[in-house]
């Protein structure tokens, strides 16, 4: 899957030993070596390079997707976005976006804490969100988001 290095051989038809070209008189050696830099390896020998290719370039283009996507998210706020933090005691929630005004964004916490953050959507259910609100200024969304309080936005 990934071609290395050509290497070769030569036998004798009569008597079927084999010889590496250093052992050579120098004009066979020389022979061997134009015919081994004119062979060309079957093209299944690059498909290890293609596919690693592939998986550094799909990885490259998600990641700075995802990125710009958390910048939109964050600069410009909806009803309805959830952010995904981290509380004081290593537990994690999610507040929703109830009310946006002016400048603040009314949010109301997920009345559940769990332990792993990959776990969250498992409480993120409408039903789960307290009815009561807290008023947030955006750079205060900003500096929590900045310092990793909070971590993922969904939309």
């Amino acid at each position: 899957m990934f071609p290395l290095a050509k290497r070769g051989r030569l036998e004798c038809d009569a008597c079927g030993t084999s010889t590496k070209p250093k052992n050579l008189p120098a004009d066979v050696e020389n022979e061997f070596v134009r015919v081994k830099s004119e062979a060309r390896g079957p093209l299944w020998q690059f498909s290890g390079i293609l596919a690693v290719s592939l998986i550094i370039g799909f990885s490259t283009y998600s990641a700075t997707l995802y990125n710009n996507n958390q910048n939109e998210y964050l600069n410009s706020p909806a009803v309805g976005d959830r952010y995904q933090y981290r509380l004081e005691n290593d537990l994690y929630s999610l507040l929703l976006v109830r009310e946006i005004m002016d400048d603040t964004l009314y949010l109301s916490p997920n009345i559940f804490e769990i332990q792993k953050k990959n776990k969250l959507e498992q409480i993120d259910k409408i039903q789960n969100y307290s009815k009561y609100y807290y008023a947030y200024t955006y750079s205060e969304i900003r500096n929590m988001y900045d310092t990793r309080e909070i971590f993922r936005i969904l939309r």
